[in-house]
């Protein structure tokens, strides 16, 4: 079975996030956050459930996207593990990466 591991720079976005949304609201910024990790750790033995991730550029099905809390989280398939590779706020112009 595979793990989910969080690349540095994922880890630092969302970390981004989190002190965007605690300047308002730090209950909010925590609730938002562990139910972030929480979906993305509910990927293990569900990796093809979200749709293939559109601003990835040359993709050939192994990167994938979720949404929650209007936060977009990327991640690529692995043969041991699925790796979080990109956080960003939908409300952030789309770039291809």
């Amino acid at each position: 079975m595979r793990t989910v591991t969080w690349t540095r720079k994922a880890s630092f976005q969302l970390q981004e996030i989190y002190l965007y949304i605690a300047d308002d609201s730090p209950q909010n910024a925590e609730k938002i956050i562990l139910n972030v990790l929480s979906k993305a750790d509910d990927i293990v033995g569900k990796e093809e459930k979200y749709p293939i991730d559109k601003y990835r550029k040359n993709n050939k099905g192994d990167f994938r996207a979720f949404e929650i809390y209007r936060i977009r989280v990327s991640y690529q398939i692995l043969e041991h593990e699925i790796l979080i590779v990109r956080v960003r706020s939908t409300s952030q112009k789309p770039l291809k990466y």
